[in-house]
């Protein structure tokens, strides 16, 4: 039989609820590490790294879109009709700023080329669309490049998020094991003779 100096503990004690609570905080623990893992895997092999967009005009016009992630780099590959035009579309967002996308349009295709995130990022696209358009609507023999890369500050910010979670995991893993040692501390084993 175990005596507690704290009559709250005496309850828990004979509700079964003490193995409970600890295995509950032990339970949140996981999930929030395992929370932690998906979000540092999002953050590495999710955002795309660089955009580019290669035009070349010669006989036809011929575009090659990259994506560069972390698992690779893709490519796609168009040849476009004379009347193609490089557009930007810009969708509205509540509580940031708003998402600007590239599209390389014509009759047969409408492409998507590169999404602009940084805070300049509709001055950034128009550029981008005028250097493209003037290629499409030039006759000449010509090329033209564009790379886009995200902002490098988002990739600090959500790494700096993620390590402000780990610290709050391992304060709450300690403060946990604290409150365990805490607790057994106050039963304290007693001889069957002696008073309760």
């Amino acid at each position: 039989m175990y005596k507690c100096s704290l009559g709250r503990f005496h309850v828990f004690e004979e509700l079964g609820l003490v193995p409970f609570r600890t295995a509950l905080k032990k339970l949140l623990l996981v999930i929030l590490g395992l929370l932690t893992t998906a979000g540092a895997a999002l953050v590495h092999w999710g955002p795309v790294r660089k955009y580019v967009i290669e035009c070349e005009r010669v006989s036809d016009l011929i575009c090659t879109v990259e994506r560069s992630e972390a698992t690779g780099t893709r490519r796609w590959r168009f040849q476009f009709s004379p009347d193609t035009a490089a557009t930007i579309r810009i969708v509205p967002r509540r509580r940031s700023s708003d998402d600007v996308y590239l599209y390389l349009r014509s009759a047969e295709h409408e492409v998507f080329a590169a999404q602009f995130e940084s805070l300049d990022g509709v001055r950034e696209a128009e550029a981008a669309a005028a250097q493209l358009n003037q290629l499409f609507q030039s006759t000449l023999p010509a090329k033209t490049r564009v790379e886009v890369r995200p902002p490098a500050y988002f990739r600090w910010l959500s790494w700096g998020a993620l390590s402000f979670m780990v610290l709050l995991i391992a304060v709450a893993y300690r403060k946990q094991r604290f409150d365990e040692q805490r607790t057994n501390n106050q039963y304290e084993p007693t001889s069957p003779g002696s008073p309760t």
